[in-house]
């Protein structure tokens, strides 16, 4: 149904997080819940008409459609995702900073709702090209081509390390983050909105959530909640319940009994 690849190129690894084909017959409608996600996911959409809503996306087959090109904003509840009809569509995940390296406008300008299309007559053409390909890897390739040709540095280059430090301590504060950085909290979070579409302190609840779903997934069955709790940087089991409930509208016994494993990344998504 859906088959993530890696970047082939080694410079683009940075930036890119996977590729994500997704094929279906139409005999079956896919619907899904996403989960608030460090990245952003763009889509070349061939062939189908999209209906938006504030939680919501319908990605409809229909021939008489024109290519669009979708992006995701940083939404911080769950979103549904559903597929009507035949697709083979593309997708391209992008890391948490990477989709500002091959835009003129920062990510916040791109993407301030939770779905949108943009208008970008060059993407355009791309999803043309590679609709025309049935080989996977020579998508890929054309992909390739296309954002290593557009590549540009940022201006807040000082991200990267907030984004590393986070990494490495959900409990870091601003203040500590920000002095790191060499900037003030103002301007971190100024950046943080424009570049990542959310607050510094929203990000760092975010890359919270999203290591104890790495976390409980690559355990199994091995750990208890407590356990995920305690490993995650939550303060108590009500500061984790707390989270589940903001992030996944659920707690979060059900949510680890609910969620699946898509892709080589084991991205976690709830079918509906």
């Amino acid at each position: 149904m859906i088959e993530e690849i890696k970047p082939k190129s080694e410079f683009l690894k940075k930036y890119i997080q996977s590729f994500s084909i997704l094929k279906s017959n139409g005999q079956k409608d896919i619907n899904y819940y996403l989960f608030p996600q460090l990245g952003t996911t763009m889509v070349l959409a061939v062939d189908t008409a999209i209906k938006r809503y504030d939680n919501k996306i319908q990605f409809i087959h229909d021939l008489n459609s024109p290519p669009k090109i979708e992006i995701f904003g940083k939404y911080l509840n769950p979103v549904q995702i559903r597929y009507q009809g035949i697709f083979n569509e593309f997708s391209i995940d992008f890391a948490p900073l990477g989709v500002n390296y091959f835009f003129n406008e920062p990510y916040n300008a791109l993407a301030p709702n939770n779905f949108q299309e943009i208008k970008h007559n060059d993407l355009t053409q791309l999803a043309k090209s590679i609709s025309d390909v049935d080989d996977n890897e020579k998508k890929i390739e054309l992909v390739e081509q296309y954002f290593l040709s557009v590549f540009k540095e940022i201006k807040a280059k000082y991200l990267e390390e907030a984004i590393s430090l986070i990494g490495q301590n959900q409990d870091i504060s601003i203040e500590t983050i920000a002095k790191q950085c060499n900037v003030t909290t103002r301007t971190l979070n100024r950046a943080f909105n424009n570049y990542l579409g959310c607050s510094a302190q929203a990000y760092k609840k975010i890359a919270r959530f999203r290591k104890a779903i790495d976390y409980k997934i690559r355990s199994k069955d091995s750990v208890n909640l407590t356990n995920v709790c305690h490993n995650n940087s939550f303060y108590d089991s009500s500061h984790f319940l707390r989270e589940f409930k903001l992030l996944t509208q659920n707690n979060p016994s059900n949510f680890f009994n609910s969620i699946s494993e898509m892709g080589i990344s084991k991205f976690p998504v709830r079918f509906i």
